[in-house]
């Protein structure tokens, strides 16, 4: 019988949320701090740089023949509102918001409190989640917490199925592993937005669990990753970029209800859309010579198959997670003359079990091409080291086969 530990459910709240007006001296960008906490962190954000947030791009999707599959994943869990629709970042906003948020993980009745436009808000995870039109209650997986996992959930298990790896290891589980483009596309959406960071190219734990809950229609805690997330950027130093700008905005005009901003916060320009040309610039597909209207899906650096092609990349059917027999069969791809290795040193200690990016990860900013060689070489690096694992287990498998020698017991 399955234990009632296994699964988090936030108890019901005591209490109601508050709204109160902050008194007190204005910085020069009108924002009242009145802890030195919030100071502290406020004289963080300020010279940081900011990465937008990045949203679903409908023309991308038609083009690649994967809208309905990838819309259906979002609205599995609620999100078609949160991510579905774009948010402009507002450098004022974004900032005072990371510079003033407190997130009480307390486990029976967990708190959160932050400021918008010098007006400090408090409540309770589940009133939080109930204004943002999340659900109150749902699974939340940790990594380093085995109690409140689901009972059915197996990371090493569905990484497996999604990438043909057997292990799951967040610290070098490489997006571009995913074969399907619906799954790719959503993981980089979610790394776009909910768990926004200039990085982008390594798989989280969370963002694995969560594709896992879209795909079997559970009903995930949004509000806990979230405020989770947002609460280790705004402790994050200087030097590192903020990439949550547009779901600040969201949690904004659902808190506050206001949808106008300040003169004196205008939104950020830029490329707010993963969309054809962030897609090529992280080379998750290329153009197909000769053919303007397909693109070739890349996987480990390597084509696979052609888009759009829905018989090929309809998630509903399980045959369509891996392409083996496409993958299995493309020579792997040499280093380009001239190419030398080049180390980038890691810019941010990460928190708990998110991952260590390199270089490789850093989302390409708006019109601008990333420099991809240090990624695909060591992308290259590792598909050629996981195909020369697989050639060696066919070859014993195919001599053990031959002398009919069966294999050992397993411990």
């Amino acid at each position: 019988m399955a234990s009632s530990s296994k699964r988090k459910a936030v108890a019901d709240d005591v209490g109601s949320s508050t709204r109160k007006r902050k008194k007190g001296k204005t910085n020069e960008l009108g924002l009242i701090l009145n802890t030195s906490s919030d100071m502290s962190r406020y004289n963080n954000h300020l010279y940081r740089d900011i990465a937008l947030s990045r949203y679903p791009d409908e023309f991308t999707l038609l083009k690649l023949g994967i809208e309905n599959n990838v819309m259906t994943l979002l609205h599995n869990i609620g999100w078609t509102q949160f991510i579905g629709t774009k948010y402009y970042t507002h450098k004022k906003v974004t900032i005072e918001f990371l510079s003033t948020i407190t997130f009480i993980k307390d486990k029976d009745n967990p708190q959160v409190k932050f400021s918008f436009s010098n007006n400090e808000f408090n409540m309770s995870l589940t009133e939080f989640n109930t204004k943002m039109g999340f659900a109150s209650e749902g699974l939340i997986h940790t990594s380093r917490n085995k109690d409140i996992n689901p009972e059915d959930y197996d990371p090493h298990e569905f990484w497996s199925l999604i990438t043909g790896r057997n292990h799951f290891e967040s610290r070098s589980a490489k997006a571009s592993m995913i074969h399907n483009p619906v799954f790719r596309y959503v993981h980089r959406v979610m790394a776009c937005t909910i768990f926004g960071r200039p990085k982008t190219g390594t798989v989280r734990s969370d963002e694995l669990y969560l594709l896992w809950a879209m795909v079997n229609s559970r009903t995930v805690n949004t509000g806990w990753y979230l405020l989770n997330h947002l609460a280790f950027v705004g402790g994050q130093a200087k030097g590192t970029k903020m990439a949550v700008g547009g779901v600040i905005e969201f949690i904004k005009r659902k808190i506050t209800g206001q949808v106008e901003v300040d003169e004196d916060d205008r939104y950020i320009d830029g490329n707010y859309f993963v969309d054809i040309d962030y897609l090529k610039n992280i080379h998750m597909i290329k153009e197909k010579e000769g053919y303007p209207d397909n693109f070739q899906l890349m996987i480990g650096n390597e084509p696979s198959i052609v888009l759009p092609d829905s018989s090929r990349t309809d998630t509903t059917k399980w045959d369509n997670w891996l392409y083996n027999d496409v993958v299995l069969q493309v020579p792997q791809q040499h280093h380009a003359q001239g190419e030398h290795e080049v180390h980038h040193p890691q810019d941010e200690a990460q928190h708990e079990d998110m991952v260590h990016d390199d270089h490789d990860d850093q989302q390409p900013p708006g019109g601008m091409q990333d420099d991809g060689d240090w990624r695909v070489r060591m992308e290259s690096k590792m598909d050629k080291f996981d195909s020369e694992l697989l050639r060696q287990s066919q070859m014993m498998f195919a001599m053990m086969q031959h002398f009919n020698i069966q294999a050992p017991p397993s411990d």
